[in-house]
């Protein structure tokens, strides 16, 4: 308890006393002066009954005033709102005097018309107990939290009740600190299984938490409806769990959520299913959109006190504080079908020699390759086919077989394409659509792409194919091996120092090397060259074929007759590892000398497949 000291009083209350009176101080005091003599200061308390608030809570503030033994004059108790609080008494309040305690004013207090001051004149007071325990009155004030800009969470708003009278040099006062706590609500939803497509059953589980920490409160009256995306209709089998008295019902592709009330750290968890539509449009968002709302308070309190805002906040802005209503959120909860379980196969299917079981392929020969694609089920927009050879394959055309395939293809590439060697053909498929009939049997489209080799000093590679829309893809690889031709020449038999008239026989032997990438020789000649000074002749009757047409001992081998230089067509092909042999027959003329000599020969162009 603070005193005031006899000067510091004199001093306050020096304009009203004469020069006689200072003298009265010099001389022996009276009984009553020694009274006055012991006044001390008003000494004022006020306990809040909550260090934190929510908007439209009510604070109740303990109010003790301890009064100085003696006569006081003109006192008067001031309690002071500040802004974003208000009073909330519902009477007027009234000041309780201990006994032997009195006043001369009124006890009942004054409040201003904003609700902001709560006035007690109390005019002359007078204390007759020296018992500092009979020396207190109390009055318990009502304060609320109004719907105001200065009634945001995290915000302090302190309130002020002092006491000042005639001798009392400084005012005795007491602050009391209320926080403003607010509830704030977010939404969430999470889907099962990670992986699904059209016609999948999906789990949506709905979440309503509020906030925690120093600043959060409960949220009141809360109120949910989220609708359902075209993707994802019908929901069914909700359950609604957590917070005081949620729950959930369906209305259409609505799902209504409400709860009592949501305390700081709580969530609401609502749970129901849908099947995912033929029209579901896969890897797009389609969210679920979702109006939220909640209070401050539990049901609908009314106005307390004077203040016209002494009101719940709510998500409602035409409700007493206008925008500051922003108890409401409209999130979107984002739902995609993901889509990603596409995929494609290639396989060498068959070659234009007719060895579908020989993997090689050589320079011009058309291999078709089986590129299968298998789709997931869903609408699928801007789909693409890339096949990507190597540099010793050429694209050169398409087409699509789709039976058995349960869908539509926006476009079905077919037709010649002629890309250049190396280079990706790229096939458009447009929008995919394949109903969810959850049939893993009839998702699948076969592409039957022909590549061509084409001459080039790579004979290996990858061929690829790759099948994407929007932002997935998967691609399947095969390899790829060139089949390129080793032809060996040799001639056997040629004379060496031949005589006059002298008859020589030998043979132009052709092997096409053997080796892993050795492919056929195809469509070629063999030229053989006499030395000077003979001519070939025919071979006879040997049964050979001497002239290569495919018969022996015919007639027209008579061509060969006196000819210094003869061309054998070699006709088909000639696979890796064989050896063709062309006998000829060589006659000297009647003079020619003993110099050695050879007969030379050369090997024409050729091909690498049969016919032309």
């Amino acid at each position: 308890m603070r005193t005031t000291s006899v000067k510091a009083w004199t001093a306050v209350l020096g304009v009203m006393l004469s020069a006689s009176a200072c003298e009265w101080f010099d001389a022996a005091p009276t009984t009553a002066q020694k009274h006055q003599a012991l006044s001390t200061d008003f000494v004022v308390a006020a306990v809040p009954s909550a260090g934190t608030a929510a908007v439209r809570d009510v604070v109740s503030f303990a109010v003790t005033v301890t009064v100085p033994e003696g006569t006081t004059d003109t006192v008067q108790i001031i309690n002071t709102y500040p802004a974003g609080m208000a009073s909330a008494d519902s009477a007027v309040p009234m000041l309780t005097l201990p006994p032997g305690v009195t006043a001369t004013g009124d006890l009942t207090a004054t409040v201003s018309s904003d609700g902001k001051t709560v006035t007690w004149d109390l005019g002359t007071v007078v204390n007759t107990h020296s018992d500092p325990a009979d020396e207190i009155a109390t009055v318990t004030l009502q304060g609320v939290v109004l719907n105001a800009t200065q009634a945001n969470a995290g915000l302090v708003l302190t309130n002020e009740i002092q006491v000042s009278s005639m001798v009392q040099v400084a005012t005795s006062s007491e602050s009391a600190d209320i926080t403003v706590v607010e509830p704030v609500l977010t939404a969430s939803a999470t889907f099962a299984p990670a992986a699904f497509d059209s016609g999948d059953t999906v789990t949506v589980t709905a979440k309503l938490a509020n906030a925690t920490g120093a600043t959060a409160a409960t949220a009141y009256d809360v109120s949910a409806t989220i609708t359902s995306p075209a993707a994802c209709p019908a929901p069914a089998a909700l359950m609604a769990t957590g917070g005081t008295g949620a729950a959930a019902t369906a209305n259409g592709d609505d799902v209504d959520i409400s709860a009592t009330s949501i305390a700081p750290g709580e969530t609401v968890t609502v749970t129901w299913t849908c099947v995912v539509s033929n029209s579901a449009v896969l890897t797009v968002n389609t969210p679920f959109t979702t109006d939220l709302t909640w209070t401050s308070q539990a049901g609908t309190p009314v106005t307390v006190g004077p203040s016209a805002v002494s009101v719940e906040r709510t998500g409602n802005a035409s409700d007493p504080g206008g925008a500051l209503n922003d108890y409401s959120a409209t999130p979107n909860l984002n739902f995609t079908v993901p889509g990603t379980n596409i995929s494609v196969t290639k396989t060498l299917d068959s070659t234009s020699s007719g060895n579908p079981a020989d993997p090689l392929i050589a320079f011009g020969e058309d291999a078709t390759w089986h590129v299968t694609v298998t789709f997931p089920e869903g609408v699928m927009n801007a789909v693409q086919l890339v096949d990507t050879p190597f540099a010793g394959l050429q694209v050169v055309s398409i087409t699509t077989n789709v039976t058995g395939f349960g869908g539509t293809l926006g476009t079905t590439p077919s037709g010649i394409v002629m890309a250049a060697a190396g280079a990706p053909a790229t096939f458009s498929l447009g929008t995919v659509s394949n109903p969810g009939d959850n049939n893993a049997n009839n998702n699948s489209v076969v592409f039957n792409i022909v590549t061509r080799g084409v001459a080039t000093s790579t004979l290996a590679g990858t061929n690829s194919a790759a099948i994407s829309y929007a932002s997935v893809s998967a691609s399947a690889n095969a390899s790829v091996q060139l089949a390129a031709a080793q032809p060996l020449l040799a001639i056997t038999g040629t004379p060496v120092s031949p005589t006059a008239n002298q008859v020589i026989t030998g043979a132009a032997s052709l092997l096409n090397l053997a080796g892993a990438s050795t492919g056929p020789v195809c469509e070629t000649t063999v030229t053989l060259t006499s030395p000077a000074g003979f001519t070939f002749r025919p071979t006879g009757t040997d049964t050979l074929d001497n002239d290569a047409d495919g018969s022996t001992d015919e007639g027209d081998e008579a061509a060969l007759l006196n000819a210094g230089v003869i061309t054998i067509p070699v006709t088909g092909c000639i696979a890796a590892g064989v050896t063709k042999t062309y006998p000829w027959k060589l006659a000297a003329a009647a003079t020619v000398g003993p110099t050695p000599v050879s007969v030379s020969a050369t090997l024409g162009s050729y091909r690498t497949l049969p016919g032309t």
